[in-house]
């Protein structure tokens, strides 16, 4: 069974609502890790796309389209996506919160007793984090996962990225310390991806990487 499957005794199975920008992302790094490029471009072209309802709150799904425009080369296209959704995080951080009376959120106020505005304030701050990482900003961004982990100990989406933004800093003092200026070249990151053409008409070359801050 493929991921994008679910299983018949799960019922109502995905929410129509739910974005896949991150699991459509990593099937597009799959297959073309696999030499697949064309299911590759495909599954990233799915990825890159924005939500189909633009009044949807700022979300972590933006950031993984990020990632994916920014693997198909588009690095204007995914650095605007992550200023968004700093923007809209820090918007949705200063507006009040209410409780919106559905089946599948009320339990978790009622039974319970869920803090709506620490709520509010950890997923902020966990997307703002995510847009700091995405546009380079590793500090700010360790900060504010920090933070997140100290409000929620058991956010497991901030103790994911702070771990892999720990891990590239790593990778990135040990390469340049095994910098032999003498060749002039720095042994390739193997977390580094190659972003791919789409089209021959992109213009862009196959060849130009760029760090993934996940």
């Amino acid at each position: 069974m493929s991921v994008s499957e679910r299983p018949p005794n799960l019922g109502e199975g995905k929410h129509p609502l739910i974005c896949e920008n991150e699991v459509h992302y990593h099937l597009g790094l799959a297959h073309l890790a696999a030499g697949h490029d064309l299911e590759g471009q495909t599954w990233l072209t799915r990825a890159s796309a924005p939500p189909g309802d633009n009044r949807q709150l700022p979300a972590e799904p933006a950031y993984w389209r990020a990632q994916a425009l920014r693997t198909r080369c588009d690095e204007a296209g995914a650095a605007a996506a992550l200023r968004q959704l700093l923007r809209s995080a820090r918007r949705r951080a200063a507006q009040p919160q209410r409780i919106d009376y559905f089946a599948t959120s009320l339990p978790a106020f009622g039974i319970l007793e869920d803090d709506l505005g620490q709520r509010n304030l950890v997923e902020c701050r966990y997307l703002e984090s995510l847009a700091r990482a995405g546009l380079g900003q590793r500090r700010p961004a360790a900060r504010g996962l920090r933070e997140v982990l100290t409000l929620d100990p058991g956010h497991e989406g901030a103790a994911w990225h702070l771990r892999a933004l720990t891990e590239d800093r790593l990778l990135a003092r040990q390469l340049e310390l095994s910098f032999d200026p003498h060749l002039a070249v720095t042994r390739p990151s193997r977390r580094s991806q190659t972003c791919h053409t789409v089209s021959p008409q992109d213009g862009c070359k196959p060849a130009r990487s760029f760090a993934r801050s996940q």
